[in-house]
């Protein structure tokens, strides 16, 4: 069995680095998305394929990758906005206005191609996890009861997966875009805010009004400040339906019943073992 595992993920990673050579062959590039400019079209989070394109294949509409004129180390993922005799103008969809330079076709890296919302989160968390999974088995080697090594691997497992979401947050979290003063009184307000996270949160305001927003997505909450402290509530919170919270709370089980899957077959084992007779 184990040696089916083996060949599987052998073969799983095989086709994997084959299919990154064919198209690397072909011109495709991929990028992560870092930040949340282009709305829930391409979230922070997303990992983008880009195919290169000709000049005059460009065309307003299109999202390109590119490297600004003012950096070649910088890659940003934008709307192409405007083509003139300057060059090429390009805009992140949530941001208020375009970017503040012209592209040649020479800074453009290649259209967009494909998005995978939420990939690029994993690609970021797997080197977190890989590093810390290898530590906890070296560390479990050392120990010479089995019985053990198995509740130290299971612990510290859970332990590296929950500092990999902790240290990444992909799950939940919101960035500030605007914050402008409110017409509903003094102390009052108003913040655009954006979802960064894979999750919906609801965001309520002082007043109780409320609304949910999925990953990309945009929504204005009004947040009354205290003068005293300078404190800020936006209420954001996450939002889960029935089905959602019930997954988390079976992926959050599944370490709990693997331990008395453990825990009950080793008390078998010690059940089976022969008693030993005195000498």
């Amino acid at each position: 069995m184990k040696r089916i595992q083996h060949f599987l993920v052998a073969g799983v990673a095989l086709v994997l680095a084959a299919a990154v050579a064919i198209g690397a062959s072909q011109g495709l590039r991929w990028f992560m998305v870092e930040t949340p400019s282009m709305g829930a079209v391409a979230p922070r989070g997303t990992l983008v394929v880009t195919a290169p394109i000709a000049a005059n294949k460009l065309h307003v509409g299109q999202i390109i990758s590119f490297n600004p004129p003012t950096s070649t180390k910088q890659t940003y993922t934008h709307r192409i906005v405007a083509i003139g005799a300057n060059g090429i103008t390009t805009k992140g969809d949530i941001n208020g206005a375009a970017d503040g330079w012209d592209l040649q076709p020479k800074n453009v890296i290649g259209r967009v191609v494909l998005a995978l919302p939420g990939v690029g989160w994993l690609l970021k968390l797997l080197p977190i996890v890989a590093g810390g999974l290898l530590l906890v088995w070296a560390l479990s080697l050392a120990v010479g009861n089995k019985h053990a090594r198995k509740s130290i691997r299971l612990f510290g497992s859970s332990m590296v997966l929950t500092l990999a979401v902790v240290l990444v947050r992909p799950f939940s979290n919101f960035e500030v875009v605007q914050a402008t003063p409110s017409e509903l009184g003094k102390n009052v307000v108003d913040y655009t805010v954006v979802n960064t996270g894979l999750m919906p949160m609801r965001f309520t305001s002082f007043n109780g009004q409320s609304f949910v927003i999925g990953d990309g997505e945009l929504g204005v909450v009004h947040a009354q400040i205290n003068p005293t402290t300078n404190f800020v509530d936006l209420g954001a919170h996450l939002a889960l339906n029935g089905w959602q919270l019930a997954l988390l709370t079976m992926l959050g089980a599944v370490p709990l019943l693997i331990s008395i899957i453990h825990s009950q077959q080793a008390k078998r084992e010690v059940q089976s073992e022969p008693a030993q007779s005195p000498a």
